[in-house]
């Protein structure tokens, strides 16, 4: 079971390793959006929100893809395609076994820069434990359509319809499911960097 104290500190974990990325990312993006706009070097559209509006986030696929800042996804997303395509030999990527094998490519490769960059800041000893936060997000892709694979049969053999009041349901039983993921999952970064002295 987990003690007050426990949860305590997972929920310092899961909130420090998001909120000092929202604030502090979208300053900088913010301050050069400035910059490069009154110089007129760039327009408006090409300095979109940092991200995305954190009520899209009732599922994990959803918080990566819809509120996430997604600055490295289409480099790390077309290196992953390109693996499924040319080496696997996965021509149809709209496949679910085709989605969550380019999640863990898009993930791993997430894991890989991140690591290296913890290798860089003087936490050596954190290359392999810290890469396990970035590994594991795909595996809560996978629960979570094995869970609405489940719910959707439930409501149809009960006959339950879509209405707004099963919609809000379904968002704050996925609100709460994000939340306790990010809780379950914090410490696995956070742990092995508190331990190389990196955090």
């Amino acid at each position: 079971p987990v003690t007050r104290r426990e949860f305590k500190v997972r929920a310092y974990q899961a909130f420090d390793i998001i909120f000092d990325d929202i604030f502090l990312f979208p300053l900088y993006h913010d301050v050069c959006a400035v910059i490069f706009l009154s110089i007129g070097l760039d327009e408006s559209w090409e300095w979109p929100p940092f991200f995305g509006p954190i009520t899209e986030a009732y599922t994990m696929r959803r918080y990566w893809s819809h509120f996430w800042q997604r600055t490295i996804y289409r480099s790390f997303g077309t290196h992953s395609s390109l693996f499924l395509r040319k080496v696997l030999r996965i021509e149809n990527q709209r496949t679910a076994f085709a989605r969550i094998v380019n999640a863990f490519g898009v993930f791993g490769l997430s894991a890989i820069m991140h690591a290296m960059v913890s290798a860089k800041e003087g936490g050596q000893c954190a290359w392999g434990r810290s890469m396990l936060f970035w590994i594991y997000q795909p595996c809560a892709f996978m629960l979570e359509e094995a869970v609405q694979a489940v719910w959707g049969r439930l409501k149809r053999g009960f006959g339950v319809k879509e209405s707004g009041l099963v919609k809000g349901l379904q968002r704050v039983v996925g609100y709460c499911w994000v939340c306790a993921w990010l809780l379950w999952i914090a410490p696995t970064r956070t742990n092995s960097l508190v331990n190389c002295g990196i955090e």
